[in-house]
């Protein structure tokens, strides 16, 4: 008897102690089998310049980072993150907009993803992964010139390599404080 009142005193304690902030979690296997669907083809967009950066990394919430050219030729980003976020067992669904800009400027990160010749590269997939890891994905699509889209699929294990498509992601990440 006294060890099932220690176990129920245990469980009272961590139910109460435990947070009503809602978070982000983890989920391995969520972009496994998912395709995700285009808000707006990019064709059919009509601005000068415009890039889309879509972030799926095995969490409640994907994002995408929209860069694009107004009227009068100056350039704005939106990140737009959407999906669940989890307090215990309470989920709330999410989507939200929000501007941003890149730590070193438009100029430099344009520079910096010409240096990586990001305009012709071909879709990467490895997934080698274990039962136990999770796996990033991320489409690139870019329409300055000509349209180009390209998509990379690596293990989480893999993603500081030095491979070119790890520098891609890299720079997108630091440039907007994405973590």
């Amino acid at each position: 008897m006294k060890t099932a009142i220690k176990i129920f005193i245990i469980f009272f304690l961590v139910g109460c102690s435990s947070s009503k902030d809602f978070y982000e979690v983890r989920m391995p296997f969520k972009n496994y089998a998912e395709n995700p669907s285009f808000f707006i083809p990019m064709q059919n967009i009509s601005s000068k310049a415009i890039m889309r950066f879509w972030i799926f990394e095995s969490t409640s919430i994907d994002r995408v980072v929209c860069i694009f050219q107004d009227e009068e030729s100056v350039y704005h980003t939106e990140i737009i993150e959407f999906g669940k976020i989890h307090s215990g067992k309470a989920e709330k669904m999410i989507c939200q907009k929000n501007k941003i800009e890149p730590k070193n400027g438009y100029d430099n990160f344009f520079k910096s993803l010409k240096n990586l010749k990001v305009q012709n590269l071909e879709s990467f997939e490895n997934l080698e992964i274990g039962y136990d890891e999770h796996f990033l994905k991320y489409i690139i699509e870019i329409n300055q010139e000509q349209y180009n889209n390209f998509t990379i699929v690596i293990p989480a294990s893999e993603a500081n390599n030095k491979s070119q498509y790890s520098e891609i992601i890299k720079l997108i990440k630091s440039e907007y404080g994405i973590k």
